[in-house]
């Protein structure tokens, strides 16, 4: 009798410590020391950023609702992935929404940091996509809290009276 409570308590034990096992994930330094930013805008629907939201030359779109969250490695904070999520389409009359609710896209790939500028050579620059230049773009670091989408001849991108082309953080 003594033994078959033995057996019991011991396998109640190693079912206890099986679940908080599973319980607990393993990407606990992934989910805050990985995420460099979240980053949102909303920006006219121009021909730069059309090709990495994936929008068709023939859809109709106004401006396109970002959330970009860029992640590093969390030992060497190097730049690895990042996941953009956005909405797209023609804006909704009086309200903030788009008409039939746009068309939503979910995008992941590769970003590197680049250093300089044609007129700032201390810039700091996000790139998105690097190795595909059909859909890179890329972002002056204007600070901790903004970035800024650029042409490919790296300047500036300029908005219009409705919406600018710069993203702004979300987490703090």
């Amino acid at each position: 009798m003594e033994r078959i409570k033995l057996l019991y308590v011991t396998s109640l034990l190693v079912c206890c410590m099986i679940t908080n096992a599973c319980s607990q994930t393993t990407v606990s330094e992934t989910d805050e020391s990985s995420v460099v930013g979240i980053f949102v805008a909303s920006t006219p629907c121009g021909e730069i950023a059309r090709p990495l939201h994936q929008i068709p030359a023939e859809a109709d779109c106004e401006r396109i609702q970002w959330k970009l969250i860029l992640y590093q490695d969390p030992n060497t904070l190097a730049p690895t992935t990042y996941q953009l999520n956005s909405t797209y389409g023609l804006t909704e009359q009086g309200a903030p929404g788009f008409m039939r609710g746009g068309t939503q896209v979910e995008i992941q790939g590769k970003w590197i940091l680049v250093k300089g500028t044609n007129t700032n050579p201390e810039a700091v620059v996000y790139q998105l996509d690097p190795d595909d230049p059909q859909i890179s773009l890329s972002f002056l670091k204007v600070d901790d809290n903004l970035l800024h989408l650029l042409y490919r001849d790296e300047r500036l991108m300029i908005g219009n009276a409705a919406w600018s082309y710069t993203l702004s953080r979300t987490d703090h």
